[in-house]
């Protein structure tokens, strides 16, 4: 991925991050994350998703596709479940012949808005699955 980024003139917006098995381990707040083929694989998706509540931004977007040769309909209606409980709203589900879609916004209350403050940068997260973490 560095290499790319280089090649694109990229690399001075993108740092990677490698997280541990159990945690992202970043504290920047970011704007959109994306959990691209991977929270199937994370051992707790509960806990994966209320961390990344924790690092998105008031109006936070995360979007989450999982392919249908491991994750079942059902099981990833689980997912979208969990990630209601976690305190993302979903906005967009689409399934096509290979995946599974939702997109989802940060469901901000005022309960949740005290200390959170946008610096006015748009930040990302990518997540891929085998721990790796990459910002941009």
């Amino acid at each position: 991925m560095r290499k790319k980024a280089a090649q694109q003139g990229l690399e001075s917006r993108i740092v990677t991050h490698k997280s541990d098995p159990d945690r992202i381990g970043i504290s920047e707040k970011v704007d959109f994350a994306l959990a691209f083929y991977m929270v199937h694989e994370v051992p707790n998706a509960e806990a994966f998703l209320m961390e990344i509540v924790s690092l998105l931004k008031p109006k936070g977007k995360l979007l989450v596709v999982e392919p249908k040769l491991h994750v079942s309909a059902t099981a990833f209606e689980k997912t979208t479940e969990v990630a209601e409980k976690a305190g993302l709203s979903p906005s967009l589900s689409k399934r096509s012949a290979s995946v599974e879609v939702s997109y989802f916004n940060w469901a901000e209350d005022e309960s949740t808005k005290l200390g959170r403050q946008e610096d006015g940068k748009g930040s990302r997260i990518g997540l891929q699955s085998r721990g790796n973490c990459n910002r941009y």
